[in-house]
């Protein structure tokens, strides 16, 4: 990671990885990094994998396919058992999309953390958190309307 992605984006900070006992990352949930750099990696939604610094540092297809999604990743998503709370959503290559379409990305870590993209209004946005509901949807739909209604003012746009 600290080769291919890391270095790539211009990161001002080391980011830690959790690993297991056989020394693999834990690359779910087990990622620390700083506000700023988390800004970093989400502009790679906005410039179609192309970092601040200008260098192409994941495929334009791997981002096509993630907002794209397969032919049937919202109707997988709609189909869940579980309330995701994001009608016309969908999940795709470690990404949350709360909204039909590709607009708004989401990148959510454990217990409250988040990068927001809103590519219409060309807008990354970060929260650092520490809530002790890893998983409280009440917080993330806040935090979720905070940054579009941010984004909206910013762009004069709705999300």
């Amino acid at each position: 990671m600290s080769e291919l992605l890391w270095s790539r984006i211009g990161a001002q900070c080391d980011a830690t990885i959790g690993v297991d006992t056989a020394g693999t990352g834990l690359f779910d949930g087990g990622i620390n990094a700083c506000l700023t750099d988390m800004i970093r990696f989400g502009s790679l939604f906005l410039r179609d994998g192309v970092s601040l610094t200008g260098q192409q540092v994941v495929p334009e297809g791997w981002i096509a396919d993630t907002l794209d999604g397969g032919p049937d990743s919202r109707e997988a998503f709609a189909a869940s058992p579980d309330d995701t709370r994001m009608p016309g959503g969908m999940y795709r290559n470690q990404v949350w999309f709360p909204y039909p379409g590709r607009n708004v990305v989401l990148c959510q870590g454990m217990c409250g953390q988040m990068i927001y993209v809103n590519r219409a209004a060309e807008v990354v946005a970060a929260k650092l958190s520490t809530q002790p509901d890893s998983q409280d949807p009440q917080t993330l739909f806040d935090t979720l309307r905070a940054f579009d209604a941010v984004a909206h003012e910013l762009a004069g746009i709705a999300s």
